[in-house]
């Protein structure tokens, strides 16, 4: 039941034929949820736990894992069912399902029922492998998942990906906006053009998404933007700059975001994972490795005058550990299976979580008083 619907702005020197391939053509809100893994509420914080993948939370109810997150994904299948045009089934697209989080959301929202639409970028080279082998478990579980080409950091790709989307579906219920990169690196030493590199993905990406996919949203009077952000969105740490930048530039945005479409029957969350075993830092070794083959001579000896320092870096490239990333999956099902206007702002996952979970609660309360004193309560839920 897995296809593969193309990028009608790339295409590739040789085309190899492809299975089941889609021809082109007083004030509150809800309380941020922090989801804390089987090992309960921790009152530490470590720097790897808050770098964490793409993603990040809020305060107060710490939520048992991923044991009960799947068994609510298995029980509450018919919460993807509602009326719906064509397959009857709620749809959701997801950006960066190549592997990781992406990966993991993709298919869990497909086993509770839902219609995904799995986005990565050059399906027709870097991730011809990873787009072949989701089919093939979309095509083994009969999945109603299908793999399309879209490249975040293109107008045109996503622009065209979203409109093929939304010509196959007929609607759209769900946008998760997962895609991100990172490495590290001495802030000093990265050029303009290597933080907006960084910015062009994990910011104007999310940006170019959701200006494509908004208006049909709000012609439809529902659905629900998931965020993908990160812990460091709210903290910052040295040898992060560049992410930690546009990780807050995301919380910003996606915070006005969410003011701004509370008229209009959308909801706009962010999910903010603490550190998971994925191939997120694996990721992140080769754009480091990239970075480090690219420094000019000027740049190179700016590094070098930092002495010990610049060693450090590399430890932030260290093997990351910590509970199931599935967990991180779970808690994006449960926001979409979770009424409009129940749905917190922010939900954080991840262990060693308590002090980020307090700036939330802290920065919850002053900034809904802020809202009130500027005339805005009315526009701080759904």
């Amino acid at each position: 039941m897995s296809d593969t619907i193309r990028d009608e702005s790339v295409r590739p020197t040789t085309q190899e034929p492809q299975p089941h391939e889609v021809p082109e053509g007083g004030l509150s809100e809800p309380t941020a949820t922090a989801v804390n893994g089987a090992h309960g509420t921790p009152t530490t914080l470590s720097r790897r736990s808050a770098i964490g993948g793409a993603a990040a939370l809020g305060a107060a109810t710490v939520v048992a894992g991923v044991a009960a997150g799947s068994a609510a994904a298995q029980s509450e299948e018919p919460a993807a069912r509602r009326n719906r045009p064509g397959t009857g089934r709620a749809v959701a697209l997801i950006t960066g399902t190549s592997s990781g989080f992406g990966r993991l959301i993709a298919l869990t929202l497909a086993r509770a029922g839902y219609e995904v639409y799995a986005s990565m970028r050059d399906l027709h080279h870097k991730n011809a492998d990873s787009g072949r082998a989701l089919r093939r478990v979309a095509d083994t579980e009969g999945l109603a998942l299908h793999v399309v080409d879209i490249d975040i950091r293109s107008d045109r790709s996503v622009e065209g990906g979203v409109r093929r989307v939304l010509r196959r579906a007929g609607r759209l219920d769900v946008l998760v906006n997962n895609a991100g990169i990172y490495y590290p690196a001495l802030l000093e030493t990265q050029t303009v053009a290597q933080v907006q590199e960084i910015f062009e993905t994990n910011v104007f990406g999310q940006l170019r998404m959701n200006r494509a996919v908004l208006p049909t949203l709000r012609r439809q009077g529902e659905g629900l933007v998931v965020q993908m952000t990160s812990g460091v969105g709210r903290i910052t740490f040295p040898f992060q700059g560049a992410y930690n930048g546009a990780k807050w530039a995301m919380e910003a945005m996606t915070e006005v975001s969410r003011y701004e479409l509370s008229q209009s029957g959308v909801d706009v969350v962010m999910v903010e994972p603490g550190a998971y075993p994925t191939d997120f830092i694996d990721n992140a070794r080769e754009l480091y490795r990239k970075y480090l083959h690219g420094l000019s001579r000027g740049d190179a000896r700016r590094r070098h005058e930092y002495g010990e320092l610049a060693r450090r870096v590399e430890n932030e490239l260290a093997e990351a550990s910590g509970p199931d990333p599935q967990e991180v999956a779970d808690a994006v099902l449960r926001l979409a299976q979770t009424p409009a206007g129940q749905r917190p702002l922010r939900t954080l996952v991840g262990e060693d979580t308590a002090l980020i979970e307090e700036i939330n609660a802290v920065h919850l309360r002053l900034q809904n008083e802020i809202m009130g004193y500027a005339g805005y309560e009315d526009l701080i839920s759904v």
